[in-house]
């Protein structure tokens, strides 16, 4: 090609491309918006407004739009039923050869799209699909010729809204990736990506839908043909619950999954493939992985939200479980066969442990379930259900690490009944009224599956009996008959029931009815009663075990209480009753509720008890060592105890009583009241377990008190009378030792018409006091007396001093006339000195 040839194809091409860039904002096709409006709105049916419209020659002729509305159908909504904030109008540059605009591409950037169905039935979009059928189009692919080809359609980013009549749905598409042409004659194809959400409530995770749909050209829209294929995958099942319910439910796995589909809108054929991976419950970390697979197909009417003639087949092990028939548009019409075909007992127990919290890790099942149900209704009234059915375990056991022998339940018969018929045959009851009745319905209502009443080795004398009805809320569990406590609690623990996590043995004669929710399967309730005897329970931190030689057991709900306990702990005995939590959750308060009394508490009982090495771990710590956090730091507890007689060392009282509550390591005793030294004692403590040594705080008052025996306790013959005082005190420690070294005592008190017999002030006879008011302090091992009033037959006097721990005195006596005198020495037989003289008394030493 000669030199200049290339040169002008060059120079062509660059204007060319100077003018694609410098000409189209110096040319107004705004004035042309109308005629561009008018023509789209011909082409949809519906009125059609444009923002705005610039002209684009490079890279390709086309056309921006802005702010593009198409309105809905005003019979069916008064929302646009389109809006895109921007589209690209790509022109087929062939079609401006032959002198006609025809367009190749349009791309609709964030557009919102409102899919409304109308209160006849009728969507929004089926009118615009019959008037395209209506259109003569060639294929997007196909050659230039007379007719206008059909353009490529594509949406980037843009939101489906859902309406049904005048609400709007709260579910719609997000950032959806859509694509729209003609790929042979009379033929479309729609690619689609989406996330589902919710507008409702905050969602992630929910997945990701793809899809692939042809479909032909059809005078109606539930006649027209279509074939396709879609997968969700990426999807959390919690927050496809959230999807579907609007709240979490509390279910974790992924899910994967894929469909194809062939037919019409009003005979749609389908078929699926689902699959959760490591499906378990949201507070279930155990039990291994679980995979769950079902496979279904069918045919779905879609104008009327039927289905007909689906199956459904999930594989169990060497089994299967197999679902089939049809659901009409409501819930009060359906026909559905269930088929259970040797699934194995351990795939139903491998479910229950990643679905129910408290189930042991380890356990295992053995036997299969064989069973057929069917289950029909055809009209709104709950007469016209029609549920038959039968069914049988065979050879079923549990085996756990929780059960010393494997729990043998046997063959094990299934009958399914219309609930109106389980109804008639056995009226419901809102409790347990009749404790040899266990097996009553407590608040399930539609049961229709029960089971055959089978025996249960619970290592009683003879075997207990078991019934059983499930329902479609819940279901009931009843256990008659003796049993040894500590098989019993082993396979309550085994069938994920709560009981208490100490040691249990002993005997009982049980009558009691479990009752359950399917929803979530929280912790079942359990009622009914239990007489318990010679039941030993082993309680960390207590030396000895405790021994209840006969009890009653109620239980109600989560809690059980013991009545007419008689029972022992060494060598304490106790009578009175307890309302005992089977189940606590995680980080609440929980723990019994005590009722006690005791003919004699003694706390040097207690210590033996508590504190089998008394000098290494003193009974505050409950078994912890000095270093370590103590028992009561973590236990909660909450009652009341009582006691004829109560001794702490030479101290003894009677009639004794107090509140307690135990909870997060601080103890408050409340009402603290016995006789004590000839009068009584109120008072409140509290102890603080959570440091290294336990910190204790204490008011109170004592009330006529006898001096004498108060004195007897320090072997001190003090003097006679009576007294009356009120006290504060804070001490820590774990012995004797340390509570003396940190004791700070204030009181004050009240010496009422008695003596002082280890000195005298005339020298002839004990100091007789007809009052002796004031305060006193201990602390740091020595007894301040300050503020303190002393009226005897010679006068009044003021009296201030301290005393040591050993009772060595240093008081100093004064009255309104100066005169004074020191007691000194120790309080057995002190030194009195006058140190300014009396006016008619001379001081001397008592004989």
């Amino acid at each position: 090609m000669p030199r200049v040839s290339v040169q002008r194809i060059v120079l062509a091409v660059i204007v060319v491309i100077v003018l694609g860039i410098l000409v189209p904002p110096f040319i107004n096709v705004n004035r042309y918006r109308g005629r561009i409006a008018e023509s789209m709105s011909n082409a949809v049916g519906r009125n059609v407004t444009i923002g705005s419209v610039e002209l684009r020659l490079l890279p390709q002729p086309g056309f921006y739009l802005e702010n593009v509305v198409i309105a809905d159908d005003p019979a069916i909504s008064a929302e646009p039923m389109l809006h895109a904030e921007e589209v690209r109008a790509d022109l087929r540059l062939r079609s401006l050869w032959h002198g006609r605009l025809e367009l190749a591409k349009l791309k609709l950037t964030y557009p919102s799209l409102n899919l409304v169905r109308g209160a006849n039935g009728q969507w929004n979009f089926e009118s615009i699909l019959w008037r395209a059928s209506r259109t003569q189009v060639a294929p997007t692919s196909a050659p230039a010729e007379a007719r206008k080809r059909f353009p490529y359609i594509e949406v980037d980013t843009g939101r489906v809204n859902f309406k049904y009549g005048l609400e709007k749905s709260v579910f719609s598409l997000t950032d959806t990736d859509l694509a729209l042409w003609s790929p042979a004659e009379n033929e479309w194809r729609v690619r689609i990506e989406a996330r589902p959400v919710r507008t409702d409530v905050n969602i992630t995770d929910t997945g990701v839908i793809r899809g692939e749909v042809n479909f032909r050209r059809a005078e109606m829209l539930r006649d027209t043909p279509l074939q396709g294929r879609m997968v969700w995958e990426q999807g959390q099942l919690g927050q496809l619950t959230k999807l579907v319910y609007g709240r979490d439910r509390g279910w974790r796995g992924g899910l994967e999954l894929s469909g194809e589909m062939s037919g019409t809108f009003s005979e749609l054929h389908f078929s699926t493939n689902a699959s959760v991976r490591d499906f378990r419950r949201f507070d279930i970390s155990g039990g291994g992985l679980l995979d769950l697979h079902a496979r279904c197909s069918g045919i779905a009417t879609l104008p009327r939200y039927a289905l007909d003639g689906f199956a459904c087949a999930l594989p169990a092990g060497r089994g299967t479980l197999k679902v089939g028939g049809s659901l009409g548009p409501s819930a009060s019409t359906y026909d559905i066969a269930v088929l259970a075909e040797a699934v194995p007992i351990d795939n139903v127990v491998a479910f229950v442990k990643h679905a129910k919290r408290g189930v042991p890790n380890d356990i295992t099942g053995t036997g299969v379930v064989n069973a057929t149900a069917t289950f029909r209704r055809n009209g709104p009234d709950a007469a016209s259900r029609v549920w038959t059915g039968e069914g049988k375990i065979e050879d079923a056991a549990l085996k756990s690490e929780v059960l010393d022998a494997p729990l043998v339940l046997g063959d094990i018969g299934l009958r399914v009944q219309t609930p109106a018929d389980v109804a008639a045959a056995k009226p419901a009851s809102g409790n347990i009224r009749n404790a040899r009745q266990p097996s009553a319905r407590v608040g399930i209502p539609d049961q229709f599956l029960t089971v055959s009443q089978f025996a249960l080795d619970l290592r009683g004398a003879k075997p207990a009996t078991v019934t059983a009805s499930l329902g479609t809320q819940g279901y009931n569990l009843g256990i008659e008959g003796p049993a040894r406590v500590e098989r019993l609690v082993a396979v309550a623990r085994a069938l994920g029931i709560s009981a208490p996590s100490i040691n249990l043995t002993g005997s009982a004669d049980v009558a009691l009815a479990v009752t359950g929710q399917w929803r979530g399967l929280p912790q079942p309730a359990v009622a009914g009663s239990a007489t318990l005897s010679d039941v030993t329970a082993e309680v960390p931190g207590i030396a000895a075990p405790i021994k209840i030689a006969t009890a009653n057991a109620g239980f109600r709900g989560v809690q059980f209480r013991l009545t007419k306990m008689n029972g022992s702990a060494g060598v304490l005995r106790f009578t009175g009753d307890a309302l005992v939590p089977r189940h606590c959750e995680e980080d609440a308060p929980c723990g019994p509720e005590l009722n006690l009394s005791f003919d004699e508490l003694a706390a040097e009982t207690i210590d033996s008890l508590v504190n089998p090495a008394r000098k290494q771990r003193p009974w505050y710590r409950l078994f912890g060592r000095r270093d370590s956090e103590s028992v009561l730091a973590r236990t909660t507890a909450v009652g009341r105890v009582s006691a004829r007689r109560i001794a702490v060392g030479k101290l003894t009282g009677t009639n004794a009583f107090a509140a307690f509550r135990l909870q997060n390591g601080q103890l408050m005793v409340t009402q603290f009241r016995a006789d004590l030294l000839g009068g009584t004692h109120a008072g409140d403590w509290t102890a603080d377990f959570k440091g290294k040594a336990p910190v204790f705080n204490g008011t109170g008052a004592l009330t006529r008190v006898n001096v004498e025996q108060l004195a007897s306790l320090a072997g001190q013959p003090l003097g006679s009378g009576t007294l009356n005082g009120r006290y504060t005190v804070k001490m820590q420690g774990l012995s004797a030792p340390e509570f003396a070294d940190s004791m700070d005592l204030n009181a004050t008190f009240d010496w009422n018409k008695g003596t002082i017999r280890t000195f005298s002030l005339d020298g002839r006879s004990p100091l007789r006091l007809a009052g002796f008011s004031g305060t006193l302090r201990f602390a740091n091992g020595k007894l301040e007396i300050s503020q303190s009033r002393m009226q005897t037959p010679s006068g009044i006097y003021t009296v201030s001093g301290t005393a040591s721990s050993s009772y060595n005195l240093e008081l100093q006596l004064t009255d309104a006339s100066g005169s004074a005198y020191k007691v000194t020495g120790p309080l057995q037989k002190p030194e009195v000195v006058a140190v300014r003289e009396p006016r008619s008394t001379e001081a001397s030493l008592a004989r």
